[in-house]
């Protein structure tokens, strides 16, 4: 008896030796909390209105002016409130800048976790076109033989119970709507 030999692609490994993987991945993530201390998480609206966002070689051109402001930190005055400082009433070029060091410090572990979420995201999606059209045709194809056949009903329930779930919240979102808007409506 031979064995199959080990692959190391996501594509092709056994599936055990893919949720293990998975597994220390997530490990390994886990561990980035005691590695990296302190990192927040902005909520959906806060993330996409930042401003925090800088363009390639932006922070770095951005630096020099810190190094204006201490030369001539009286040009920068009106400024003090504005640094969210200590100090209401002077520019805090110095905590500009540690920010700024510590944002560009960030910057490409922040590059290289997006490229791994986006593949990891892209190839579940990929697996996902290959399944789930053809998954659903088989849903389509075994809902009407689940009412009168109650083996098949028995293995589909999950699937049946999952749509039918959805169905309901579509329809009472529907119906939340359609009671704002004539409960709203001008009456004549």
């Amino acid at each position: 008896m031979t064995t199959k030999p080990k692959s190391d692609d996501v594509f092709t490994m056994p599936i055990a030796e893919l949720q293990t993987r998975v597994r220390q991945a997530l490990d390994l993530l886990s561990k980035l909390d005691g590695i990296l201390p302190g990192l927040i998480e902005l909520t959906e609206d806060s993330r996409r209105h930042s401003a925090g966002r800088y363009r390639t070689g932006e922070a770095e051109a951005l630096s020099s002016l810190l190094d204006l402001a201490k030369k001539k930190p009286a040009l920068f005055e009106t400024l003090a409130d504005d640094d969210a400082g200590q100090d209401p009433t002077r520019f805090e070029a110095d905590l500009v800048a540690d920010r700024l060091q510590r944002a560009m410090a960030l910057a490409p572990l922040v590059q290289a976790a997006e490229s791994f979420a986006a593949q990891a995201s892209d190839t579940r999606l990929h697996l996902g076109d290959l399944t789930r059209p053809v998954l659903l045709a088989m849903y389509e194809i075994a809902k009407p033989h689940a009412k009168r056949d109650s083996q098949i009903a028995s293995i589909c329930k999950p699937a049946i119970d999952f749509y039918q779930s959805v169905g309901r919240a579509a329809a009472a979102t529907r119906a939340k709507k359609r009671d704002d808007t004539t409960h709203g409506a001008p009456t004549k």
